[in-house]
């Protein structure tokens, strides 16, 4: 479940604000950087309340998400929500 949290905190906010799929979004490196600090952000709060996460297993999932047979191509982060 905190791997879902994580990967929506460093997509869904960046995808709906600028309107780019996840694919699209994460081939810009300046959104890109941006994600994944958000994401590292996330992980940290979650330590600091006591849980127990690996941010870089989230980051191999976003790499799977994103690289060559992912879904990420398809779908904006919001757009079911927007």
């Amino acid at each position: 479940m905190w791997k879902k949290l994580l990967a929506n905190v460093a997509l869904s906010a960046p995808s709906a604000l600028t309107d780019l799929s996840i694919s699209a979004l994460m081939a810009v490196p300046e959104l890109k950087a941006t994600s994944l600090a958000a994401l590292d952000e996330a992980a940290a709060v979650a330590r600091a309340a006591g849980i127990e996460l690996d941010a870089e297993d989230t980051r191999r999932v976003l790499a799977k998400i994103t690289g060559a047979g992912g879904t990420s191509a398809n779908s904006r982060a919001c757009a079911s929500m927007c």
